[in-house]
């Protein structure tokens, strides 16, 4: 788009000297020709990018830098255009014949030109036809987009994946570990040394306070597997076919062992929003075992959405535990209370973390803290806990009597943690999808959540990345709608009319049918980086229609030609700035809207969307403007004469 308006310049030019003008006159009359136009496109451009910083969150830390930059760079080209690209005209442009080749070329350009204007007078009278061709071809581009496959980002190669595992509760950190270590191997030996560089196994909870706030690991029996990849150019499947047939591979060889595939790259972690999975459902409740029971209940319900896999419900309450129950009354005889009993149980199974000993080094005078817990095995059932020892502080003597000697250890089951959204209690259902796109199945999933007799009454709500893509998506249409509105202010201002930028406006809904088409074509659905090629394309579709409805109106108003005239020689004249501006465009995102490049996932959506966007847009709009034109065009009413002349031309008249 940068060079668009030098390219309209150039060619304004280059068509005046053709008219006849010497080298100075063309670059003159040709800069101040097209100088308003120009200038009305490059508002435009830079109008539909504005409401992007208006957004909030992770739509605007990640594209208002991009419309900020866009802006900037469209100002400096258009004085550029009008200052730098007129003068280089004015000495190196014109001053040499064609060549063999050159002659060719400019004829067959020419040729077009005149072909496009000859059929366009053709189907000037069919407007109606013109009319219904594009509304139903518009309404039919907008029903297959409510259809199109919707996610936040699209998936991006970033070969790391990650798989998190959990057996069953109570399962020792000895067996876990070894469970873990066949399940790395099995997928080693399954997918392939081509595929697979490294397999890392992580087991058990951390024990250090801090390390255990980035885990996501709570217990000995959960863990994780981390999968680098090769690089996608070296590997025989992508990374989405890898973490499905993974799935396939751990579900076959490990009945019974829970398993959620998580894209493990960055750009993966940062927009799941702080959860394992791409779909995750919140649930709330106070009551524990009423939030189990709802959890597994959206989770069955879950289970008959086609796509989804990996039910990994966070909530487990059926995690053993040593229980202990102090009789106050007989305890507080010998000053020992629940407190004293609970800090008692907690150092000798985690240690004194809270109050840790300080020994100081006599040989450098160094302190260090010294964290003192029992042997696990001695803590390890209910009689060995029973044992331990209290402190008594009865009228400060000290003395110590065992925990259960006034308490009683049993042997229960509790949850494993206990997870907590604005003080409330709540459990997370993580999901993962084959085969499928987020969007359509969060809304197959809410649709059967609201019905079904299991979960009708729950109260249920999509967080994460679902949450995200929703709240951004609306964020995004709020901006396309006030980038509307902007360009139609601007337009308006610019023609001084209301009725002529609804002529240029009619660019924008053909251009629906190209973004749908190319979009459907790559297999790709809408995402936060399609959204924004429609943006952008808003802003050159709009360009295209000010370049022509600009000269039509001069041609009209100016010269009092009639409006099939004027349009089809406005047509003749502006089609050569707008299809080298189109094709321009077009021809710069063809490599990244085909993926030829490895990391061009994510702006591939963007590609696709201006590509065929832009494509539908110019091609229709070549018929569909001058038709509105001719619709809506109107001369200025002219001014009011005065009934009387001024009083010098009374005066001169009666002495002649």
């Amino acid at each position: 788009r940068l060079v668009d308006d030098a390219v309209v310049v150039l060619e304004s030019i280059h068509r005046h000297q053709r008219m006849g003008f010497n080298s100075y006159d063309a670059a003159l009359k040709g800069a101040n020709a097209v100088a308003l136009p120009v200038l009305a496109s490059t508002l435009t451009t830079m109008a539909v990018l504005l409401p992007v910083v208006l957004l909030a969150g992770l739509a605007k830390k990640l594209f208002a830098p991009l419309a900020i930059t866009v802006a900037v760079a469209m100002i400096a080209s258009y004085f550029v255009s009008m200052t730098v690209t007129p003068v280089a005209c004015r000495y190196f442009l014109g001053h040499a014949e064609h060549g063999r080749i050159g002659k060719a070329v400019e004829a067959f350009i020419d040729g077009i030109a005149a072909g496009y204007a000859r059929v366009l007078r053709v189907v000037l009278p069919w407007r109606k036809t013109i009319l219904v061709a594009c509304a139903v071809l518009v309404t039919g581009s907008v029903w297959v987009s409510m259809r199109l496959p919707s996610t936040f980002f699209p998936e991006i190669d970033e070969s790391m994946e990650e798989i998190y595992v959990r057996m069953a509760p109570g399962t020792s950190i000895e067996e876990s570990s070894q469970r873990m270590k066949e399940m790395g191997a099995a997928l080693r030996e399954e997918l392939g040394e081509k595929n697979i560089e490294l397999v890392l196994t992580n087991i058990g909870a951390p024990l250090l306070a801090r390390a255990a706030l980035y885990s996501p690991n709570s217990g000995p029996h959960m863990g994780f597997i981390r999968l680098q990849l090769s690089d996608p150019e070296q590997r025989t499947l992508s990374q989405r076919e890898i973490a499905d047939l993974s799935r396939k591979i751990l579900q076959k060889r490990f009945p019974g062992v829970e398993t959620l595939q998580s894209p493990g790259g960055l750009v993966a972690s940062v927009f799941a929003n702080g959860y394992l999975a791409p779909l995750a459902i919140e649930v709330k409740s106070e009551n524990l075992d009423e939030l189990d029971a709802q959890l597994h209940a959206v989770a069955d319900v879950a289970a008959t959405v086609e796509g989804v896999r990996d039910l990994y419900p966070t909530m487990q309450v059926t995690y053993p535990e040593l229980r202990v129950n102090t009789d106050r009354e007989l305890s507080s005889q010998v000053a020992v209370s629940s407190r004293d009993a609970a800090q008692a149980t907690l150092e000798a199974t985690l240690g004194n973390i809270n109050t840790p000993s300080v020994w100081v080094d006599s040989t450098n005078g160094q302190s260090y803290y010294v964290v003192t817990y029992y042997d696990g095995k001695a803590v390890a059932d209910a009689n060995g806990l029973a044992g331990l020892p209290v402190r008594v502080n009865e009228n400060g003597n000290g003395g110590a009597v065992a925990l259960g000697t006034y308490g009683k250890v049993t042997r229960s089951i509790g949850p494993i943690v206990v997870e907590r959204s604005r003080l409330q209690r709540v459990g997370h259902l993580l999901m993962q999808t084959e085969g499928r796109d987020i969007g359509s199945v969060a809304e197959e999933l809410e649709a059967k959540l609201a019905t079904d007799p299991r979960t009708k009454n729950i109260k249920t709500h999509f967080v994460g990345q679902i949450d995200l893509m929703r709240a951004t998506f609306a964020g995004l249409g709020v901006a396309i709608g006030l980038a509307i509105m902007v360009v139609f202010m601007i337009m308006a201002s610019q023609f001084k009319s209301l009725r002529l930028p609804f002529v240029m406006l009619f660019t924008i809904p053909v251009s629906l049918a190209g973004i749908v088409m190319a979009l459907m074509a790559a297999g790709q659905g809408f995402s936060i980086t399609a959204f924004m090629g429609v943006l952008m394309v808003v802003g050159i579709a709009v360009s295209n229609g000010i370049l022509l409805v600009d000269d039509a109106n001069r041609r009209f108003v100016d010269e009092g030609a009639s409006k099939v005239e004027a349009i089809i020689a406005a047509a003749r004249s502006r089609f050569v700035p707008i299809a080298m501006t189109s094709l321009a465009t077009v021809i710069g995102l063809i490599p990244t809207a085909m993926g030829l490049e490895a990391g061009t996932e994510s702006n591939r959506p963007l590609a696709l969307a201006v590509v065929g966007g832009l494509t539908s847009s110019t091609i229709l709009s070549l018929f569909l403007v001058p038709v509105m034109f001719i619709i809506f065009a109107k001369k200025p009413e002219p001014a009011a004469e005065e009934e009387h002349a001024p009083g010098g031309a009374h005066m001169e008249g009666a002495h002649a």
